[in-house]
């Protein structure tokens, strides 16, 4: 059997399935976690344990399978594919310890495949610390025991979860009330600025300033007015001197000829019908 341990190993080995490259990384937060073991193992009942204690929100999907006997090869082949299906975060395939024909279900070729091919990242906690499998090389990550293996599917605990929230509380307080301090600083800061270019102060200003136009625009109103009324007293004053009418308010008359309204300016232009006109009407002359 050792001989078939070591020809298979080689095989396998020489295809790349035990390759560390091909190995991925096991979530650091699983929330849901495939167990593939006996239903009544004792290793069933640890491995719950641990995760209920570590993380009690964690969902957990068992697939239960015989771990030893020629009907448990296919069996855990089958439980694997059905694990894949449902998509957990993590899979762990585990036994408690025994001899190596106890464990031999674990070499068998088929097991080996399906552990590398596996959708979902797989844990490998099969018998005690010195035992190995074919499968724990295939696995992503090998773990001594099922209860370790079940404590590295979780690598954060409830407590460090806990932790982690009182450490973001404490920040988050912490952040608040620097900010609020930043706050208080720059509002204290933006308080004496408004102080020293108040807006009332300003108003007060302004508000002198136009009242201050407003006098002088009046009085520079009020002396253009005069200055404008004596100006048209004056232009009145030469109008009227210059007016015709002032003239004929002296006694002058103007004499025109009735048939073409032309001014009589010489005993010459004169006709037999005539219109005078005088300061305060107009009256007809006959030759």
């Amino acid at each position: 059997m050792y001989q078939e341990f070591l020809r298979l190993k080689a095989q396998l080995e020489a295809e790349g399935l035990f390759d560390p490259e091909r190995k991925r990384a096991i979530p650091e937060f699983p929330q849901k976690i495939g167990i593939i073991t006996s239903a009544t193992g004792a290793a069933l009942r640890d491995m719950l344990n641990t995760l209920r204690r570590r993380l009690p929100l964690l969902e957990v999907i068992l697939a239960p399978s015989p771990v030893q006997g020629v009907e448990a090869p296919p069996a855990l082949v089958k439980a694997i594919q059905s694990l894949n299906r449902q998509q957990p975060d993590v899979i762990i395939i585990a036994r408690g310890g025994g001899s190596i024909e106890d464990l031999w279900a674990f070499n068998d070729e088929r097991v080996v495949r399906a552990v590398a091919t596996s959708d979902v990242p797989v844990i490998c906690g099969v018998g005690h610390e010195t035992d190995f499998t074919l499968c724990d090389f295939a696995a992503d990550l090998r773990a001594p025991t099922p209860t370790a293996a079940a404590e590295l599917a979780t690598q954060i605990t409830l407590d460090d979860l806990q932790f982690q929230l009182s450490t973001f509380h404490s920040r988050l307080v912490s952040s608040t009330l620097n900010l609020i301090a930043e706050q208080k600083a720059t509002l204290s800061s933006l308080t004496a600025q408004l102080r020293y270019v108040s807006p009332a102060r300003r108003i007060q200003s302004e508000t002198q300033r136009v009242d201050d136009l407003s006098r002088r625009a009046y009085s520079s109103l009020v002396h253009r007015i005069q200055l404008q009324s004596t100006h048209i007293r004056g232009t009145k004053r030469r109008l009227e001197a210059l007016s015709p009418l002032a003239v004929l308010a002296r006694g002058y008359a103007v004499v025109t000829r009735k048939n073409d309204g032309k001014v009589v300016s010489h005993v010459a232009q004169a006709s037999d019908e005539m219109n005078v006109r005088v300061s305060d009407g107009e009256f007809e002359v006959k030759r």
